[in-house]
């Protein structure tokens, strides 16, 4: 572990094709596009970084609202690396102080001041006209969140396109989504379309695993995920 600065670019262009929303269970269905310059100021994990299962992915930089429900309109900066926590299962690990806890959320965090960093990420990627990504916004994941969040579980939503298929979400679409579901974890968007890195088909919802303690990439499915999803999410949070 070392501070570094990454400067990245993920020199991909928006694959053509038909946009479309997959509410059936278990699909590998993945998603293209194009991707935005990455630079990362603060402690992660060294690369190389990729953007397959097992890879390390690359600490990709976000605009959103850190908590969703504390959101005032005003938005906050979202970088992976403030979900690394390479030091959660490390019983020999002995920080000083509170304040130097690299498990914990700094002090005034919207993230949770001082609470405990999770041990695994699920984001979903959506889509405000997609009508799975609502399905799964309000039906799977609030209860998926309640069982997951006490666990060390955390999730992030990442809000693609807003009301029209191909065009960039705005901060007014983050705000509805969030009201609309109640959202109470990080939303963002992703103007870069940073994530995209991972998939080759327009197919939303689009669901990611990451192990926070080394920024690996555990799973990636396309459509609303079902049991086997929820399963390695499990494993990762038990370090299996």
């Amino acid at each position: 572990m070392q501070n570094e600065m990454i400067l990245r670019v993920l020199a991909l262009v928006l694959a053509t094709g038909v946009f479309g929303c997959d509410d059936s269970y278990d699909g590998a269905s993945t998603r293209g596009g194009h991707h935005a310059l990455v630079y990362a100021p603060t402690t992660y994990p060294t690369g190389p970084y990729g953007t397959t299962k097992g890879s390390i992915i690359a600490q990709f930089q976000f605009v959103g609202f850190q908590n969703a429900s504390l959101q005032n309109g005003a938005t906050q900066t979202i970088v992976l690396a403030d979900f690394y926590n390479p030091h959660v299962d490390d019983p020999s690990y002995a920080p000083a102080t509170p304040g130097e806890d690299d498990r914990l959320f700094p002090v005034g965090s919207y993230y949770g001041s001082g609470a405990p960093k999770p041990k695994a990420l699920s984001i979903s990627v959506s889509a405000s006209w997609c009508s799975a990504c609502k399905k799964e916004s309000k039906t799977v994941l609030p209860a998926k969140h309640l069982l997951y969040k006490p666990r060390g579980g955390e999730f992030l939503t990442q809000l693609n396109d807003g009301p029209s298929p191909g065009h960039a979400a705005v901060q007014q679409d983050l705000l509805n989504w969030a009201n609309s579901f109640d959202v109470d974890y990080p939303v963002m968007m992703d103007p870069g379309r940073q994530l995209d890195a991972l998939f080759v088909a327009q197919v939303y919802p689009a669901n990611i695993i990451i192990d926070t303690r080394t920024m690996a990439i555990v799973e990636v499915v396309g459509g609303i995920p079902g049991t086997s999803y929820w399963t390695k999410f499990e494993s990762t949070l038990d370090g299996r």
